[in-house]
């Protein structure tokens, strides 16, 4: 026995010392690798610095040098320097030290396209459309909206001069900066006589809260019927208080989501950890394809629990998690170190940033079971059990939100109406007036294939010889315009709801732009009516999605 104990106990101590040697060959390679590799991009640095023929700025090298690195790995390992550093706030807690605003370039211009209610910008008299032209006498004219954040964001109590152009006047206003804390839930109100909706536009601190207060305040006497969490539009957020919402409606102690890394200590399990508020109302979902993160985890675990019924659009397919790391000089990276997996086992995450660098379909599409044994797939996003969508009438949109068409149209509108009322609506004359609008700036609305066409025949005239090919081009592309016109009748109603959101939320910021779209939003319209049918709504939890 002891003579093959002693046998036994060398095979493995042999064992061991080939298996630690291998680790220890392979840890030394991989540290000559990362040693060898800087130091060649520590040279190439130097000599840029010392030979290029223009002079360069170091800071702005390395910055666009780390970017390009990190965006070689996915769209959300991204890195903040120091003066990014109210932006890297603005992504963890939801809050940052600014004016509360957002920006968009234009044509070399920069253009203010939001302003968050009771905030310094919003008490300043900045609006919507204002052309941003001068920060504290600074012209900024050329530069680009991330290059705004260190003249814009500073310590609350701090005082800018911020001068604008609005209609062709020159206009300077005095904004206080403070501590802009961004409201999660964006409206709720009672969309039936016992139905609550509400829009939660983001997961920063507090939205659960945000979330449960909503519920208690539109509760009537009577316990509500049920209760509509309005997703679409939600990028995400913090996973605790995706957890957190989850839990409102399921029991305590039940799986929410895993996380999985290359990392054994990313290996996460979470759960609900409170009593739930009610685990009987009828809930629904609602998602579309700009859903994803911590909206998908809402969505996905309360589908798996077959808890509530989601309705829309199939969501963006963002399963990947996020660390922040702190680095030196006041910099900061967020690093993606795990996947999201749902209750069920399933994946979200859609696209494989691992293959050839390139964003591919993901190729995990096992099947998954829900709790009452319905169908989901793994690595597409959310699926919903209520399919509402119209892809084509989203494609004529981002036409028209591309080219600035409607922001545009609403401005003119502003100038012919003045303020708006919350329940705007348009007439068929503002629409035919529209239709004018677009016809005048026909160059900036084409259709991706009106863009090819475009560029198929500026080649051919460069070719001249094949006069026949070229003459089917121009025709082709004549029907093409015709088509995308049409599309703007096809679609009339999308449209209009669009130009009615962005006219009233000029006056009546967000809040105001969900509850003008709240009467014409068919999504909803059909999610009440599963909800308040108690069998069509138990039915869609037990059907498959097969």
């Amino acid at each position: 026995m002891n003579h093959k104990f002693r046998k036994y106990n060398w095979v493995w101590v042999v064992s061991f010392i080939i298996g630690l040697s291998a680790w220890r060959y392979k840890t030394l390679v991989d540290y000559f690798e990362i040693s060898k590799n800087l130091d060649i991009f520590a040279e190439v640095y130097r000599k840029v610095n010392q030979t290029y023929v223009n002079e360069v700025l170091p800071g702005e090298l390395i910055q666009v040098s780390i970017d390009a690195m990190l965006k070689s790995l996915d769209p959300y390992t991204n890195y903040y320097s120091e003066a990014q550093a109210e932006e890297f706030r603005l992504h963890a807690t939801g809050s940052y030290n600014g004016i509360g605003l957002t920006l968009s370039n234009r044509e070399g211009k920069i253009m203010v396209t939001n302003v968050f209610k009771g905030f310094p910008a919003d008490k300043a008299g900045i609006l919507v459309g204002d052309q941003i032209v001068h920060v504290n006498k600074q012209e900024i004219t050329g530069k680009k909206t991330k290059d705004l954040a260190p003249l814009l964001n500073g310590s609350p109590g701090t005082e800018m001069v911020l001068g604008v152009h609005r209609r062709g006047k020159d206009k300077e206003f005095i904004v206080m900066r403070e501590k802009v804390l961004m409201k999660n839930v964006t409206h709720a109100q009672q969309v039936s006589d016992d139905i609550i909706y509400i829009k939660l536009n983001g997961f920063s601190f507090n939205a659960a809260k945000e979330v449960e207060a909503s519920i208690k305040k539109h509760s009537t006497e009577k316990d509500p019927k049920g209760i509509v969490i309005d997703l679409r539009g939600n990028g995400g957020g913090l996973l605790l208080e995706a957890i957190k919402i989850v839990n409102i409606f399921i029991d305590k102690n039940k799986l929410v989501v895993n996380t999985k890394g290359r990392l054994e200590k990313e290996n996460i399990t979470y759960q609900t950890s409170r009593t739930p508020i009610d685990t009987n109302v009828n809930v629904a979902i609602l998602i579309d394809n700009n859903s994803a993160s911590a909206s998908e985890i809402v969505a996905g675990s309360l589908q798996d629990y077959d808890r509530a019924v989601v309705v829309g659009q199939r969501s963006f397919g963002k399963g990947l998690v996020q660390k922040p790391i702190s680095l030196s000089y006041n910099t900061q990276m967020k690093i993606t170190v795990s996947k999201y997996f749902l209750p069920s086992g399933r994946l979200i995450q859609e696209l494989d940033y691992r293959q050839s660098n390139s964003s591919k379909k993901n190729q995990n599409r096992a099947s998954y079971r829900t709790k009452n044994g319905r169908t989901v797939k793994s690595g597409q996003g959310i699926m919903p059990d209520i399919l509402v969508s119209n892809p084509k009438a989203k494609e004529t949109l981002e036409m028209l939100r591309r080219g600035w068409l409607i922001f545009d149209f609403v401005t003119q509108l502003q100038k012919q109406y003045g303020e708006c009322k919350i329940e705007f609506k348009m007439n068929d004359e503002d629409y035919a007036q529209f239709r004018k609008f677009i016809n005048k700036k026909d160059s900036l609305y084409k259709s991706a294939n009106q863009i090819r066409l475009e560029k198929l025949i500026a080649h051919a005239e460069q070719e001249k010889d094949n006069l026949e090919l070229l003459k089917k081009l121009r025709e082709s592309l004549e029907i093409t315009k015709l088509l995308d016109s049409k599309k703007l009748d096809d679609y009339k109603p999308a449209i209009k709801r669009e130009i009615e959101m962005e006219y009233v939320k000029r006056y009546w910021h967000n809040k105001g732009a969900v509850q003008n779209a709240l009467n014409s939003d068919l999504v909803l319209e059909k999610t009440i009516n599963i909800l308040k049918n108690d069998s069509l709504y138990h039915k869609t939890l037990r059907q498959s999605h097969d």
